[in-house]
């Protein structure tokens, strides 16, 4: 098993600043985190940048 987020938000709905906390989470963790497209993805990837 391995530590992979997979976030999927249903409908094309944003996520709950809860749920964005977890994703920001994991990703400061060193998690492996999988989005639904590239549009989610992106709002994360710039913030590193």
């Amino acid at each position: 098993m391995t530590d992979t987020l997979l976030v999927r938000a249903g409908n094309g709905k944003r996520l709950t600043k809860q749920e964005a906390a977890v994703v920001r989470a994991a990703l400061d963790a060193g998690h492996t985190v999988q989005f639904a497209d590239r549009h989610q993805w992106r709002h994360f990837a710039v913030r590193d940048a």
